[in-house]
C-alpha cells in the first residue's frame, strides 16, 4: 500500500515498504498471540479436567481401600484370639458358679420366641448394678455376640456346615448415650439341629470390661425358614 497516493498495490518507496511491513509483523504477532491464548486457556480447561478425574479417581481408590480393610478386619476379628477365649470360659465360670458380678446385663426387649436361620432378631440390653440401677460405662467398649455348642465342654462357633459365617449381622455394639446396647438385625445362619443336642447357646458380653456379666440365653433352636404360603386366587 502506498502511503503517498492511497494504491492498494505493493508500494516501491522505502517509507511505504517499512510501514507495510511494520503492519505485517503486528498483525502476525497479534494473531500470533490469540493463538497462543486460545492454546494455554485449552489446555488449562483440559489440566483442570485431568485433575478433576485424578482427584474423583484417588477418592473412589480410598473409599474401595477403607471397605477392603473394613472387611478384611471384620474377617478378622469373628476369630477369637486364644486370650480373649480364656477370657470368655473365665466369664461364663463365674456365671455357671453363680459368683457375684458388680454389673449384669438385662434384656430391654424379649429374646425372640423362634429363631429362623437367616432370619435376622434385635436383641436390647442395659447395664444394671446389684442394687438394680441403670449404669452408664465410661468409654467406648464393645460388647459382642458369641454362639457356642452345648457341648460338655462347649465350643465357639465360627462357621456352619458349609463353612461361612454362623453368626453375620450385627454382632458388635457398644453403650448408647441412653445406656442401651443395641443389636439391631442379628442373623444366625445355620439350623441347630446339626450341632449336640439340636441347640446353641447364645452370649453377650464385653471382653475389655469382665466386671459385667455375660448375658447367656441357653437352648436355642434354630428352624429352618418356613416357605411363605402363597394364598389361591379365585376367579369369580
Amino acid at each position: 500500500m502506498c502511503l503517498l497516493f492511497s494504491n492498494s498495490s505493493p508500494c516501491p518507496h522505502p517509507e511505504c515498504y517499512l510501514y507495510n511491513t511494520w503492519q505485517s509483523l503486528n498483525y502476525t504477532s497479534s494473531i500470533d498471540l490469540q493463538l497462543s491464548e486460545a492454546i494455554l486457556n485449552q489446555s488449562n480447561a483440559f489440566l483442570t479436567q485431568l485433575l478433576w478425574n485424578y482427584q474423583k479417581v484417588q477418592k473412589d481408590i480410598d473409599s474401595v481401600s477403607a471397605l477392603a480393610k473394613t472387611i478384611s478386619t471384620n474377617d478378622k476379628n469373628q476369630y477369637l484370639s486364644d486370650d480373649d477365649k480364656s477370657l470368655v470360659f473365665e466369664s461364663l465360670n463365674r456365671t455357671w458358679k453363680a459368683e457375684p458380678f458388680p454389673f449384669s446385663l438385662q434384656m430391654e426387649k424379649p429374646f425372640p420366641a423362634r429363631v429362623y436361620k437367616e432370619r435376622g432378631f434385635q436383641l436390647k440390653f442395659s447395664i444394671k448394678t446389684i442394687e438394680g440401677c441403670t449404669a452408664k460405662l465410661e468409654g467406648n467398649q464393645v460388647f459382642r455376640i458369641i454362639l457356642t455348642s452345648t457341648d460338655d465342654t462347649p465350643n465357639i462357633l465360627y462357621s456352619n456346615i458349609s463353612g461361612k459365617k454362623i453368626i453375620r449381622g450385627t454382632t458388635e455394639s457398644r453403650q448408647n448415650e441412653e445406656g442401651i446396647i443395641e443389636f439391631n438385625n442379628v442373623v444366625i445362619n445355620e439350623v441347630s439341629s446339626h450341632y449336640t443336642n439340636g441347640c446353641f447357646s447364645l452370649i453377650v458380653m464385653c471382653l475389655e470390661n469382665l466386671d459385667i456379666k455375660p448375658f447367656v440365653r441357653d437352648k436355642i433352636y434354630v428352624r429352618a425358614r418356613k416357605a411363605l404360603k402363597h394364598r389361591k386366587v379365585i376367579s369369580k
